[in-house]
């Protein structure tokens, strides 16, 4: 299991059930440089509501997302996408990123909290999703 916090206290995770079949098979194929992304991934994708449709406001492909880190005021402005479509210094960040990892699924206001590869805590709460 990947060192986050509790999963109790994690956010609930919504995905479509076409996007959790890709990250699914993706997570297989991660190099094992980025061993901390995949495993994030995994526990994201064992907790994640799978649904057909996926309500409004949820981060999802495609969704634009405005976050901030921790407990700072400065907003980021992304756009997660698939990651052939990935252009990181344009704002398009690839779902199979760590930030991406960490996003999808969620709505705004949540927090998700988690380790990066150094065993640091991590936090980032969405302030809205478009």
């Amino acid at each position: 299991m990947c060192n986050v916090q509790s999963l109790d206290l994690l956010p609930e995770v919504v995905i479509e059930a076409a996007l959790f079949d890709r990250l699914e098979n993706h997570v297989e194929i991660m190099p094992e440089r980025l061993s901390h992304v995949s495993c994030l991934l995994r526990q994201e994708l064992g907790r994640a509501k799978v649904r057909a449709d996926i309500p409004g406001g949820v981060i999802t492909i495609n969704s634009e997302v405005v976050f901030s880190y921790g407990h700072s005021s400065q907003v980021h402005k992304v756009k997660v996408v698939l990651p052939e479509k990935a252009d990181v210094q344009s704002g398009l960040i690839p779902v199979t990123s760590l930030i991406g990892v960490v996003l999808i699924g969620l709505s705004a206001g949540d927090t998700m909290s988690w380790r990066d590869k150094e065993g640091l805590e991590r936090t980032l709460t969405v302030r809205r999703v478009d």
